[in-house]
């Protein structure tokens, strides 16, 4: 599309944010308009912007990222769609800045492409991501793929080397000092795009790493990102409790079962002589039990060693305990006693056998874990908080530590909740999700069982004091050896100020710095530490000892005056006030400042300072502030930046000689002369030469080949100040070679490079346009001579002034008297219309005697037109008449001037009016037949067959008729043509209001013909009537084309309708999918303890998501509403179910723009209306949300209702919305409810804000519905729209059972243990789906894929899947295909098993077809959780 600059000016008005528009020239991209903000991206002025990079913007780019800009400004150009690009300018100050770019294709602007440009500042976005990779405890590098360069290494990697890395170094000659890639080299491991995960041994260092490799790009780098972690401390623990496993299994060797006999009658043990000597005991027979054997048990176990005899005595069938032992006075062994009784016919006990099993190596090992877990409760005394918790039961064990606030919060009985709880204090979101993902009971089991069982995270949380601190949390798994359970130990630390100090470590040891002081906030003093005596002496003098302390105010103007330069004096003073500092350490905990400034003693050398400010510790009392030198790399951004400035001084005058136009480049000297400096090609072309040639006939003196009479009044548009006057036009004649002097218009621009100024003209060839107007005045003498020729022939002529609205003059006599009087044209247009006969040619006749349509026609090169019409003459009969219009302009003083001349064609039109009712067509013959006489009238004839020598005028008819259908028409076909040629059977029809047509086919020249013959009356009064044969050949042929044709364009539509169905289902898929995941995620969030504002911004999100699934119905019920396929699903809706929607859904709209929502309503009825409560919530939620998008904040929405009953009890309603914004114009009222339609206006109303379909939609919805809405509105003062409509209502019998009803389907209950089979291939809707299923009681299973849910159904036993939720888009296997499958299949529920499609495809068609396929019920993305519950329950409720 081809842009105006108005049209480019008004879309960069509508925008919102920092936007540039790019006229794109080659390889130039010029700045053609550009928002207030853009300049400051570069610290500069809009006069400095224009001046530096007015001609091409890319000159601002760093040099080393031109290539990646270009790169996608190609695939833009191209048609690639959006491009998203990250890239560095030059910043006045900062040196340079970090830019994200969003570029779109425009379309072209005097014909060359347009680029619209978006831009955000990322410089502390990108700085804070490299704070917060600094704060890892993982050593990350970023390596680029092919080269091996360095991109990035964090503080870790860099502490584990004793130098900072050089970026753009190799990494095997940073980290080895190598040449080549190392031996086993962990970039030569990864393969394309695939993830990396492996150990690596460090030979070098004797230490064991994990390694984890992610491939990425880096900046527009091809890259991998590598997280490294030093698993030498894990390996050391895995080795010693290798060394323990040895001990216990050396304890446990030798271990022998003891089985012997029991005589409960008698108390007697019968030993077997294995066992005595493992009892050590002197007889086999032991009596007196179990008093005689308690020596062998503890003391403080006999109590417990009698209970276990008498519970064998009284008959308990299996007993069981498990005692230490003693052996010659010393603890033995323990042994599990296992005793199992033998009863006598009588059920008495007599005896039991019992087993002495030998468990002192297991007890050793339970011991050893309780140990264990216990020293690593306590192992640190600086523990904030520890945990014990069983991740195989999922049961929080154990808590201790020093800070009961934290134990508070994170207290409770689950692991998951414990680490659900964790998640409510840490306030950033990025790593609230790392945290969630370590916290997890399936990761830590994973991580278990492959081997790891020592694990550590770093992380932010909030503290007591909600001040956010750094924690680092150690991990610890173990098996519990008795129960085979993995449990885990969880200790946090405060590692803060390790933290801190890295951070300041790292600036110390990476920079030269003028010093470094604390600032001590309560009473605003500055102490200085290491003063850089070198760099500024000034400060080492005025501060003296190292400890003092100086007044900071006094310190920031000591700094202003004796080094800081000018120019950067007030913005220094501004941001360095305690203030500003304090409140940018708040948001971002880390501020710096760039200043420039002068060496002392050396004004002429311009140095810059970097200030950098942190909170010292989290009691935010004292801020640590380094100044360190960052001079050099300014002076060479400074000196980049110069270079520019030069080369793009080169460029410009190259740049503009070379701008495709008509147009020349002067240079203007002292004198005023201009001198050619370079013509365009298309200017050689003007003049008739070629750029060899072009100076040989142009001379030196640019004023020269201006025409003599025409030259001194160029000379003076050229003596004016042109650094205040730029523009400058003028028409005048220059000389060609070949045309001689030719009329030009010429655009003058004169600008500066440097001092130099220069002219350049684009030229307007406007000679033709000239020489149009010399003709002007002859045409209108022409026009007026037409009057004089034609006044004798015509009824009359006038000459009509069309821009004084008056009649001059008029000659003859017209045939409507009154108008002989007229002297306005007006009235002479209305008079002429009320006395034409013919009504449907009024409208047409005031479109041709129209003053706008004379001039539009005049304007567009047709001077003379035409109509012929119908008028009443004085005499009462109607003439035909043809009136011919003839516009000119009057030269003499420029009035348009009509000459109209009448004349009488009656004879011509009555005439012709017979022929074309007669011949209209192409005819074999035609005949006039006089129906009383039956004699031939008239004959005229194109058939060689039929000659005026056979058939005569005067001739009978019939017998004629006869005679020639004898020779014409086929022997089968003689009687029945013969029949309808008769005029009898011609008058019969024609006088019963019958068309007398019939065809017939005749063999001529040799081919089979089609003709057609049909009667007529030409006056049925005297009774002459005609007979036309036409040839229908043709006619039939085309007529079967276009059948034809018809067929094909009927597929056609077919298929773009589908298509158009196809977009649109698919449209609503793709987005409704990410949908369900805003959706879902924000309504399980919100279920969370979060803090008051979370909660807030979690209902701002809420409300957003839905707003756009809104917008998105409404484009789907338009394309059902064109399609006629919008029905309404009848049920009842309480009015104060209504109101709480309302209240919901647009209270948050109105709070978030201060606004006052009224809600007035009154003669609420008791019924209940019968509605659809779906369209209904659409139609007033596209009222009232429209209805708070274009009132300003503070205004008022208003919601006013009344109710009443009438005869019928049907529920008359009347519902107004009102608001008080910005109303509507009258004009646009009129096409409000059009579909894509809205008004712009530079005060309110924008293309930006909707799709243009909601108040379509709502007048679909209410004709649908048989009500009516209306509008009232004025612009500035607000809007009304009034609704009435009309329900049915339910009788109270119905509306109790229905409540009983949906009661019954509300018990979620039901849901509680039922089993379901989830089949969902998108991971974060599996995650929704199953947190809000779980939620109920309900066990998940899933499946990712068709093929996966069939195999997993048809494996399960019967009964085991209570319901299956089926996804249909699936990878492998679409749902629809899965649900034929597991229906075909012979499995004992495959009938039976209810199966709900569960999918973001919404449309009816969507849900037909899934009944189609087998399933029971439907339910679309994004999810409602009450629709799933309800649905399910209905579903299951049915089965049971």
């Amino acid at each position: 599309m081809e842009y105006t600059l108005d049209q480019l000016n008004k879309i960069l008005k509508n925008s919102l944010g920092t936007i540039v528009i790019y006229g794109i020239n080659g390889t130039n991209v010029m700045p053609l308009l550009f928002t207030p903000s853009a300049p400051a991206f570069s610290g500069l002025t809009a006069e400095e912007y224009k001046h530096l990079y007015g001609k091409d913007a890319v000159t601002m780019v760093a040099p080393r990222d031109i290539p990646l800009l270009q790169e996608k400004i190609t695939e833009t150009l191209a048609g690639q769609g959006e491009q998203r690009v990250i890239f560095r300018i030059y910043h006045k100050t900062r040196g340079f800045a970090w830019i994200h770019m969003i570029m779109k294709l425009l379309g072209t602007y005097q014909g060359k492409p347009v680029i619209l440009g978006a831009f955000s500042d990322v410089t502390n976005i990108l700085s804070a991501s490299n704070l917060l990779l600094d704060n890892s405890n993982q050593m990350i590098y970023v390596i680029e793929r092919d080269s091996y360069d360095l991109l990035f290494a964090n503080a870790v990697a860099q502490r584990n080397k004793t130098c900072s890395p050089q970026m753009g170094q190799t990494c095997y000659a940073y980290v080895r000092g190598n040449k080549a890639p190392c031996a086993n080299c962990i970039v030569n491991q990864m393969k394309g795009e695939e993830p990396l995960e492996t150990e690596w041994y460090d030979a070098y260092r004797n230490k064991y790493y994990e390694v984890k490799g992610v491939p990425m790009t880096f900046f527009g780098k091809k890259a991998y990102a590598f997280f490294i972690d030093d698993l030498t401390q894990h390996r050391d623990l895995e080795q010693a409790l290798a060394e323990e496993k040895e001990k216990y299994q050396a304890a446990t060797e030798g271990a022998n079962l003891r089985v012997y006999e029991y005589d409960i009658i008698h108390h007697c043990i019968h030993l077997p002589e294995h066992v005595r000597k493992l009892f050590n005991v002197p007889s086999r027979d032991i009596e007196n039990v179990p008093e005689s054997i308690l020596p062998q048990f503890q003391v403080e176990d006999y109590e417990r060693v009698r209970h276990f005899f008498a519970r064998v005595a009284s008959g308990e069938k299996n007993v069981r305990d498990e005692f230490l032992m003693k052996t010659n006075g010393e603890n033995g062994p323990y042994l599990r006693y296992t005793f199992t009784t033998v009863f006598d016919q009588a059920g008495k006990p007599v005896k039991a056998y019992a087993v002495a099993e030998d468990i002192t190596a297991q007890k050793q090992e339970e011991i050893a874990f309780q140990q264990a877990v216990q020293a690593l409760l306590s192992a640190n005394p600086n523990t904030l908080c520890s945990f014990q918790l069983n991740l195989t039961h999922n049961i929080c064990v154990s808590e201790h530590g020093a800070s009961q606030y934290i134990m508070n919060i994170l207290k409770s009985d689950t692991a998951d909740g414990m680490f659900k709880k964790m998640l409510t204090i840490i306030p950033d979101l990025q790593q609230r999700q790392e945290v969630a993902s370590f916290f997890n009971r399936e990761f830590l089991l994973d991580t278990f069982n492959k081997g790891r069982s020592n694990l550590q995270i770093d992380y932010q949380r909030l503290d007591e004091n909600k001040n956010i601190i750094w924690v680092r949390t150690f991990a610890k798994m173990l098996k519990d050896p008795e129960t085979q359970d993995i449990i885990s130990v969880f200790s946090s630390l405060d590692v803060s100020e390790e933290k801190q100090r890295d951070e300041i470590f790292k600036i110390f040891t990476s920079e030269e710095f003028d010093y470094v002081a604390l600032l001590h906030l309560k009473t605003a003093k500055m102490e200085f530490f290491n003063i850089s005596y070198k760099l500024l002496p000034k400060y080492h003098i005025a501060l003296g000892e190292k400890g003092k302390l100086f007044d900071f105010t006094a310190m920031q103007h000591f700094a202003s005056d004796s080094w800081i330069a000018d120019e950067d004096k007030a913005y220094y003073l501004q941001n360095s006030c305690i203030d500003v500092v304090c409140r940018e350490l708040d948001k971002h905990g880390h501020y710096e400042l760039s200043i420039r400034g002068h060496y002392t003693g050396h004004p002429e050398e311009m140095m810059c300072r970097k200030i950098q400010h942190y909170y010292l510790d989290s009691s935010k009392d004292t801020i640590l502030i380094i100044q360190s030198d960052v001079t050099k790399t300014y002076l060479q951004q400074q000196k980049i930046i110069e270079q520019d400035k030069k080369q793009m001084e080169i460029s410009v005058l190259d740049t503009i000689g070379r701008l495709p136009s008509v147009s020349s480049l002067y240079k203007v000297a002292e004198d005023g002369m201009l001198i050619p400096e370079r013509y365009s090609d298309d200017f050689c072309k003007l003049k008739g030469c070629t750029q060899e040639n072009i100076r040989e006939f142009n001379s030196l003196d640019g004023f020269a080949p201006v025409h003599p009479d025409d030259r001194e009044e160029i000379r003076k548009a050229f003596v004016f100040d042109n650094r205040d006057r730029s523009y400058h036009n003028a028409i005048y004649r220059i000389t060609t070679k070949h045309r001689g002097y030719i009329w030009v218009s010429a655009n003058f621009v004169t600008f500066f490079v440097g001092q130099q100024k220069y002219v350049y003209v684009v030229y307007t060839d406007i000679n033709d346009l000239k020489q149009q107007e010399q003709l002007l005045e002859e045409k209108y003498k022409a026009a007026q001579g037409f009057l004089d020729t034609v006044s004798g022939k015509y009824y009359v002529t006038r000459r009509i002034n069309l821009t004084t609205n008056t009649i001059e003059y008029t000659q003859g006599t017209a045939p409507i008297q009154e108008i002989q009087q007229l002297v306005d044209y007006d009235s002479l247009i209305a008079t002429i219309i009320k006395h034409m006969p013919q009504k449907d040619l009024h409208e047409k006749c005031a479109h041709y005697y129209a003053k706008q349509t004379l001039l539009d026609n005049y304007k567009n090169g047709i001077t003379t037109t035409t109509l012929d019409y119908q008028v009443r003459d004085f005499d009462g009969t109607v003439k035909w008449v043809k009136s011919t219009n003839t516009v000119s302009q009057r030269p003499s003083n420029g009035d348009m001037i009509l000459f109209n001349a009448i004349n009488d064609i009656t004879t011509e039109k009555l005439s012709a009016s017979i022929m074309n009712m007669l011949i209209g067509q192409q005819y074999d013959y035609l005949a006039c037949l006089d129906v009383q006489q039956d004699v031939v009238v008239m004959l005229i004839s194109n058939d060689p067959v039929l000659t005026s020598e056979e058939i005569k005028p005067g001739d009978k008819y019939e017998p004629a008729m006869r005679a020639y259908n004898k020779k014409t028409v086929a022997a089968a076909d003689y009687d029945s043509i013969t029949e309808f040629m008769t005029l009898a059977n011609a008058v019969k029809k024609l006088d019963n209001g019958e068309r007398c047509i019939r065809s017939l086919t005749v063999l001529e020249k040799g081919e089979i013909r089609t003709k057609q013959m049909e009667f007529f009356y030409i006056d049925k009064a005297s009774g002459l009537v005609a007979l036309v044969r036409t040839d229908y050949t043709e006619a039939q042929r085309r007529q079967l084309e276009q059948e034809a044709k018809l067929k094909v364009a009927l597929k056609a539509a077919q298929q773009a309708n589908k298509a158009k169905t196809d977009f649109l289902s698919n449209m609503s898929h793709d987005i409704r999918t990410p949908l369900n995941g805003i959706i879902g995620m924000t309504y399980l969030t919100k279920e969370m303890s979060l803090p008051t504002q979370a909660k807030e911004n979690l209902d701002k999100i809420d409300t957003s998501s839905k707003f756009l699934l809104s917008l998105i119905n409404d484009v789907l019920d338009m394309a059902k509403a064109e399609s006629g396929k919008i029905t309404l699903h009848l049920e009842p809706y309480k009015t104060e179910e209504f109101y709480d929607y309302l209240r919901s859904i647009i209270k948050p709209l109105c709070d978030s723009k201060g606004q006052k929502f009224v809600v007035d309503v009154q003669n609420v009825e008791t019924v209940v209306p019968l509605l659809d409560k779906l369209r209904i919530n659409q139609i007033f939620f596209n009222l009232l949300s429209n209805a708070v998008k274009y009132t300003p904040e503070g205004g008022t929405i208003t919601f006013w209702m009344r109710q009443a009953l009438n005869k019928e009890g049907k529920l008359l309603v009347d519902v107004q919305v009102r608001d008080n914004g910005i109303g509507m114009s009258k004009e646009f009222q009129k096409v409000l409810f059009n579909p894509f339609t809205q008004e712009e206006r530079d005060s309110g109303r924008s293309s930006k804000q909707g799709t243009g379909l909601g108040l379509s939609i709502v007048k679909r919805l209410l004709d649908l519905m048989g009500g009516t809405i209306s509008v009232q509105s004025e612009e500035g003062k607000g809007s009304i729209f009034s609704i009435h409509v009309e329900f049915f209502c339910q009788n109270s019998a119905e509306q109790e059972k229905k409540e009983i009803s949906i009661k019954q389907r509300q018990n979620f209950d039901l849901l509680q243990g039922k089993r379901v089979l989830l089949c969902e291939d998108q991971a974060l809707n599996r995650e929704i789906a199953k947190a809000l299923l779980q939620k109920k009681g309900m066990v998940v299973d899933m499946a990712f894929n068709g093929i996966e849910s069939v195999d997993k159904f048809t494996k399960s036993a019967p009964g085991f899947y209570d319901v299956i939720l089926m996804d249909i888009k699936m990878p492998v296997m679409n749902g629809y295909v899965a649900t034929e499958n597991i229906r075909a299949s012979h499995h004992h529920d495959a009938t039976t098993v209810p199966i709900i499609a569960m999918t973001a495809d919404a449309f009816v068609e969507d849900i037909q077809q899934a009944l189609a396929a087998g399933m029971n019920g439907h339910i679309a993305k994004p999810i409602n959780p009450t629709t799933m519950y309800g649905t399910i329950v209905k579903i299951i409720g049915k089965k049971m």
